[in-house]
């Protein structure tokens, strides 16, 4: 059961949960005894840490496990689907991100979806107050108690948006991405304050291009109004 391991979390002084390509079990060391959860391919596992009961993502479905008990974690009638993308925080339950995006607090059974990112989310790392998804446009730093989110992207310093892999050691985060490795500062502000210089190029008046003035007298009538404007992101 020791080959091909995905994933490793510590229950006990002695005992650990293991995910691997072919099941998920509990290791014991003082017995040196092994109790299979489930006979399914699993990605990753996380304990909550109030409760310390294991969730396990398997390639099905995402699974709960309180007092020896087991128990299918769903969402409006369907199987969770989360991969990789699974871990806790301080608080209760965990945190997991479905195949299409979406971000959801579990706590014990109870499924909350808390934001969705309209993006495919490779995986999720928690640091303080703050958890850490990576994608292929970047890294999406989402605030726990504010819910506020950062993007950051090649503007804020990675080597490419297409984020690979993510540790967080110390106050550094280091980040892999498909034109290498890239580091940044953990309490680094990314919210850039400087206004970026907007241009006119263009608008339209009821559908119709109407030269570009200081001031429009419009009759009530004209009301569909689009404005093209340029820029550049800081």
């Amino acid at each position: 059961p020791s080959n091909n391991i995905k994933a490793g979390n510590k229950l006990s002084d002695s005992s650990y949960i293991v995910s691997n390509t072919i099941n998920a079990y509990i290791k014991y060391y003082k017995n040196d005894s092994l109790s299979i959860l489930r006979n399914k391919r699993s990605y990753t596992n996380a304990i909550c840490r109030e409760t310390e009961y294991p969730y396990v993502s398997y390639s099905d479905g995402l699974f709960y496990y309180p007092a020896n008990e087991s128990f299918e974690i769903r969402y409006q009638g369907k199987p969770l689907l989360v991969n990789y993308v699974l871990t806790s925080d301080d608080t209760s339950g965990v945190w997991v991100c479905d195949l299409q995006g979406k971000l959801f607090k579990i706590e014990g059974r109870k499924v909350s979806l808390i934001f969705d990112f309209k993006t495919k989310v490779k995986k999720i790392t928690h640091k303080a107050s703050a958890l850490f998804l990576t994608t292929n446009q970047g890294i999406i730093k989402y605030n726990i108690k504010s819910r506020k989110l950062d993007y950051i992207n090649k503007l804020d310093g990675l080597a490419s948006n297409k984020v690979t892999g993510l540790e967080i050691i110390q106050d550094s985060i280091y980040v892999a991405t498909l034109a290498g490795l890239s580091k940044l500062g953990l309490d680094y502000n990314y919210l850039n304050k400087v206004r970026p210089e907007v241009s006119l190029k263009g608008i339209k008046i009821n559908g119709a291009k109407f030269p570009l003035q200081n001031n429009y007298n419009l009759s009530s009538k004209e009301n569909n109004i689009l404005v093209d404007l340029s820029t550049y992101a800081l």
